[in-house]
């Protein structure tokens, strides 16, 4: 396979292509920002309307969350002219119209409400508007994906949960183990989502989803978002996957529950370095199967500004305009407007 689609569409195509990444409302599912200019040329290169943040360091308490949480909304601020807070679905729109890139705050766990209930009013109060309810170990909460045995949500759990429901704030179950993310989707009264990940049927990493998980999300109007992140869904171990991979797990979803139950989140932590990524890959060589800093990303996706590539593979596998705007965006914004309003 090629490393973009570009080489597979005729001069007609491309420029369909073109202009229909354009035209779409892009959501990613999964980033977290580098606050400088080159993030914000990267996005804008890329056609990006809006990304889910991870706002806040996972496994951290109050404190720390308070502290990132405030550093992001000054950022946001100081951008004002480029960069806005997303607080409701209609402020995706507005930032596509007005050519700004929305910022979602999505916590990749619940850890920074520690035990208190309250918090996630308060946290909404700041513009949280969606969370993870476990990042990888067992919680408060529930359980994650890396635990020893998924015991389910707890009481305080099902409690969080329901006051989520009660505000609006998107329940995020990527990294969540099954039995846990099983128990949020039938409890939840609102559509959750998988932001990031991918099915366990064509990849075999932890944080992949089963089938009978994808069907349950679906069935209660909830959307996936497929990553770019090789160690997820690689075939082979350090073996690199491409961008038209990243398509051939959008299909698989499309075919199993509907094109309005998929979405691409690539998961590209913009504020990595070589070395971070080194010492997480010595702690977790299961979570990052052998693959290097160079290529932890699948070719054709390295970069946010490449997101146009995505639609060209999309475009090249014969995918509609209506339901290639559906992947981009407009499954996300659905899901949002469902819980926010």
């Amino acid at each position: 396979m090629g490393t973009g689609c570009t080489t597979c569409l005729d001069s007609e195509q491309a420029k369909r292509a073109a202009a229909l990444h354009e035209e779409a409302i892009v959501i990613d599912g999964s980033v977290v920002i580098r606050f400088d200019d080159r993030q914000l040329a990267e996005v804008k290169t890329g056609g990006i309307t809006a990304s889910n943040h991870t706002v806040t360091d996972p496994g951290r308490g109050i404190k720390s969350g308070l502290k990132q949480i405030v550093k992001c909304l000054q950022w946001i601020e100081s951008n004002a002219d480029r960069v806005m807070l997303i607080l409701k679905a209609d402020d995706i729109l507005r930032a596509k119209r007005e050519g700004k890139y929305g910022v979602i705050l999505g916590p990749q766990d619940t850890d920074i409400i520690e035990d208190d209930l309250d918090l996630v009013d308060a946290f909404w109060g700041l513009g949280i508007r969606i969370m993870q309810l476990t990042y990888q170990a067992k919680n408060l909460v529930g359980c994650g994906c890396g635990a020893e045995k998924d015991e389910g949500l707890s009481a305080f759990g099902k409690q969080v949960v329901d006051r989520m429901n009660e505000m609006g704030m998107v329940i995020d179950l990527s990294h969540v183990g099954p039995v846990t993310t099983m128990e949020a989707i039938e409890r939840s009264s609102r559509p959750a989502l998988f932001t990031h990940t991918h099915a366990k049927a064509l990849a075999g990493h932890p944080r992949c989803k089963t089938d009978d998980l994808i069907k349950l999300l679906a069935a209660r109007g909830g959307v996936m978002g497929i990553t770019a992140y090789s160690p997820i869904f690689a075939v082979e171990d350090g073996q690199r996957p491409t961008v038209e991979d990243v398509v051939d797990h959008v299909i698989y979803v499309a075919d199993l529950v509907g094109i309005d139950h998929v979405a691409i989140g690539l998961d590209h932590d913009e504020t990595s370095t070589p070395e971070r990524f080194a010492a997480f890959r010595a702690a977790h060589p299961e979570l990052t199967r052998g693959f290097t800093w160079e290529a932890r990303r699948a070719k054709g996706i390295e970069r946010l500004s490449m997101m146009p590539n995505v639609t060209s593979c999309l475009v090249a596998r014969g995918f509609s305009d209506e339901d290639i705007k559906k992947v981009l965006g407009l499954n996300f914004l659905r899901v949002f407007r469902d819980n926010w309003g």
